[in-house]
C-alpha cells in the first residue's frame, strides 16, 4: 500500500469531512484565491467548488500531490498544485482571500512550536488585507478518559524534556499499518486557549467553532487579518 493509499485510507476516513465542508462554505470570502495549506491527496480540493474559489494546493510529498491531480483531473477540475514547505513558501506576499489549513498540520510530525510560528508568519504574508486564514486542530481532550490520559502524558513528557528531547505537553502517538510494517508517528494535540494564542500572536482577530462542547474531538480556529 502507498502512502496515498495509507492516507486516504487509515488517516483521511476519521476527519470529520461533512462539518469541515461546512465551516469552509461558512467562512470562506467567496470567489477569492484560496490557499490549501497541507492538501495532501486533495481531500478538500476535490469539494470545494473551483467556480466559487480559484484553488491552489500545497503539500510537501509530491505522492500526495500527484494522487490530488489525478483525482482532481477524473472530475474535470483545474487546481495549482504545488510542493513546498509551509515554512517557507515560494508565494508572493498577500496574494489571497483565503488561506486554510485542515487535519491538524499545525501538529504534523516534526512540526514544533518554532516551525508553527513561521507557518503562521507565512499563512499571514500569503493573506491579503481584511483575508480569512482558518486552520483545524485536534483537540487535546476528547472525552473525560482523555483528559486522565493527557494528565499522565505531561508526567511523561516532563521525563522525556529532562533528557533533552523535543517533546511538547500534548504529544501523542498513533499507529498506522503500511502492509506488514507498523510505523509510530508522534503528533501535536492542541487546548483551545493554545490554539487562539498562535493566531493572536500575528495580530489575527480570532473566532473559534468546536466540533462539540467541554469534550471535543475537532475544532477550528478563524482568523481575519485586519491589517
Amino acid at each position: 500500500m502507498s502512502r496515498a493509499e495509507t492516507y486516504d485510507k487509515q488517516f483521511a476516513k476519521n476527519l470529520p469531512l461533512e462539518w469541515e465542508i461546512q465551516i469552509l462554505e461558512q467562512n470562506l470570502k467567496a470567489k477569492g484565491k484560496t490557499l490549501d495549506i497541507g492538501c495532501g491527496t486533495g481531500r478538500l480540493l476535490t469539494q470545494l467548488s473551483p467556480k466559487e474559489y480559484d484553488l491552489t494546493g500545497i503539500d510537501t510529498n509530491k505522492e500526495f500531490l500527484n494522487a490530488a491531480k489525478d483525482k482532481l483531473e477524473k472530475q474535470n477540475v483545474e487546481v495549482n498544485l504545488v510542493i513546498a514547505d509551509a515554512r517557507k513558501l515560494p508565494l508572493k506576499t498577500e496574494t489571497f482571500e483565503n488561506v486554510y489549513s485542515t487535519g491538524n498540520v499545525l501538529g504534523e510530525v516534526d512540526i514544533h512550536a518554532k516551525d508553527r510560528k513561521l507557518m503562521l508568519d507565512e499563512m499571514t504574508n500569503a493573506t491579503k488585507p481584511n483575508g480569512t486564514i482558518i486552520i483545524e486542530f485536534v483537540h487535546r481532550y476528547w472525552n473525560f478518559k482523555d483528559l486522565l490520559y493527557w494528565l499522565w502524558r505531561y508526567f511523561a513528557t516532563a521525563w522525556k524534556k529532562i533528557g533533552g528531547s523535543s517533546s511538547e505537553y500534548g504529544d501523542y502517538t498513533e499507529t498506522y499499518q503500511i502492509d506488514s510494517l507498523q510505523i509510530k508517528l508522534t503528533y501535536h494535540a492542541f487546548t483551545t486557549h493554545e490554539a487562539q494564542k498562535l493566531l493572536k500572536t500575528e495580530g489575527l482577530a480570532t473566532t473559534m467553532k468546536k466540533r462539540g462542547f467541554f469534550f471535543h474531538d475537532w475544532f477550528f480556529v478563524i482568523g481575519s487579518k485586519t491589517r
